[in-house]
């Protein structure tokens, strides 16, 4: 299936649950269910939808629709995003959808020069060569730390939260392994559970 085919696939999966809403005492899909079809799409519909929007198809879409839209597009959006949700943000007759364009735009616009400068720098390049999904996501983590003033600050917030996490539930797990886990290989298996092996956390 093609991109297009994928996007109206989406589109009639949304259709679908509207027509479902007739049953349902909540009425309309709501945005996080628009968002969660598109998702399921990741990256391969972004294109198709930008396109669909900039013909002005956003003006017919009722704000729970085109909430859901501009959810994922915060995701999956490209800096091609930017002009049409700009639109959104001056013409749609809903403010909390005004807003919410225009906080997708105003990081959309940054992402022009964000990527232009990555790519100027050679370790993105040789990722990039490599084609290996794992390596380009790294390079591309480490060119934003270069590039973004406060990239340092927010990943410093996170690694703050993370070690005093860790630090918390020492104590336990020392004790539960007699002393044969240490504090660095805890923290390992601490990131390992929150951004790698997610599905512990729903045992």
């Amino acid at each position: 299936m093609t991109a297009q085919d994928d996007y109206q696939a989406a589109l009639n999966t949304i259709a679908g649950m509207e027509n479902d809403s007739t049953k349902r005492v909540t009425g309309y899909p709501t945005k996080g269910s628009v968002t969660a079809v598109f998702t399921k799409y990741g990256n391969s519909i972004a294109a198709p939808m930008i396109d669909d929007l900039s013909t002005g198809a956003w003006k017919e879409q009722p704000s729970w629709m085109l909430g859901g839209i501009i959810d994922y597009l915060s995701i999956y959006g490209t800096s091609a995003a930017v002009p049409v949700l700009r639109n959104i943000e001056k013409e749609y007759p809903v403010s909390d959808i005004q807003t919410q364009a225009k906080q997708v735009a105003d990081h959309m616009a940054t992402l022009d020069v964000a990527v232009s400068e990555a790519r100027k720098l050679d370790f993105v390049q040789t990722a990039l060569s490599s084609d290996d999904a794992n390596a380009i996501a790294k390079a591309g983590l480490l060119a934003l730390s270069k590039i973004d003033p406060d990239w340092s600050n927010r990943a410093s917030e996170v690694q703050i939260l993370v070690s005093k996490l860790s630090r918390d539930c020492f104590p336990a797990v020392n004790e539960l392994a007699s002393g044969k886990v240490s504090q660095d290989q805890l923290k390992n298996a601490l990131i390992e559970i929150l951004f790698e092996d997610k599905d512990h956390l729903e045992t």
